[in-house]
């Protein structure tokens, strides 16, 4: 089967421990993706919050000098590149045309608290001015705007943006909050303005985001599947697992070689298999197509 994934902070993570994409102790390496005949992944580099926002610059720099190597796109093997958390851009708009021009084609706006572009989902807070600003210019210059994490003001503001400007939006790991009343996760009314827009959402295997006791397995995980569908997603709903990014999954899986168990549990119930490989590759590799999004190209990454 394909699988493609929607967020991992795998690279963040080799980088720390010194270890390599294409074998390592994580959730996430070459190796253990060898299972899937195509792999694509959107590997995001996360703005920490204990470093101030030029170290983050920095930091995003130094992790990727050290990975882009094992980046080059296969037949088999498809690297698409994302930050997560915009705090690095300390108020320089110029920064995201530095992103852009080493590959950068995803954004998650905010991750926790407050930075330069607005609020995260433990906050009330809206998009700044300068947030307003990132955003239109992420539109304009091929940057999708990714609003797991953001603030529900957030969300709302960056969407209208996004409507105005006929502009792409994402969700890459964010699942149901009807499911599980965690704010981390999307009301059935922002799924639908996903969907609306031709946007997608991944589901994320963090266990407080799938039950309310953080106790679950992989039915509790297509559950929140299910409830998308039931809201007219099965051309939005992907998964976006957020490997290496949290700590245990959901019981019965350790890593990404164990995600066919979701689609094991959906064949179970009865769904299809052309639904199912929709949402495992085909609805995330359709809309990369649609917005003409292209691979990481480490060949023409000038750091």
């Amino acid at each position: 089967m394909k699988l493609f994934d929607l967020h991992c902070d795998t690279l963040s993570e080799i980088y720390c421990a010194g270890e390599s994409l294409d074998d390592n102790s994580l959730h996430i390496s070459k190796k253990r993706a060898q299972g899937y005949e195509k792999y694509a992944q959107l590997f995001a580099i996360w703005s920490r919050h204990d470093l101030e926002p030029d170290e983050n610059f920095a930091f995003f720099k130094q992790i990727l000098k050290y990975s882009k190597k094992y980046l080059d796109a296969t037949d088999s093997f498809i690297p698409y590149l994302a930050v997560e958390g915009g705090a690095l851009l300390n108020g320089e708009l110029s920064r995201l045309d530095y992103l852009y021009s080493v590959g950068v084609r995803f954004l998650t706006l905010v991750w926790g608290g407050s930075c330069c572009i607005g609020g995260a989902h433990d906050t009330d807070e809206g998009l700044s001015h300068f947030g307003r600003d990132v955003v239109e210019r992420c539109l304009e210059i091929g940057i999708v705007p990714d609003l797991s994490h953001a603030s529900d003001k957030v969300f709302y503001e960056a969407y209208s943006i996004a409507l105005e400007h006929k502009g792409a939006l994402i969700c890459t790991h964010s699942n149901s909050r009807s499911v599980c009343d965690h704010r981390r996760n999307l009301t059935d009314e922002m799924f639908g303005m996903i969907r609306d827009i031709g946007g997608i959402v991944g589901i994320s295997l963090c266990r407080p985001h799938i039950t309310e006791s953080g106790e679950c397995g992989i039915d509790d995980v297509v559950r929140h599947i299910e409830k998308y569908l039931s809201l007219g997603g099965e051309k939005t709903v992907c998964l976006g697992c957020d490997l290496d990014g949290i700590g245990r999954l959901p019981d019965g899986m350790e890593n990404v070689s164990d995600l066919y168990r979701i689609a094991d549990a959906m064949s179970a119930k009865n769904y299809s298999d052309s639904l199912i490989e929709d949402i495992f590759y085909g609805n995330a590799s359709r809309f990369m197509e649609k917005h003409c999004i292209l691979p990481f190209d480490n060949k023409n990454i000038n750091l």
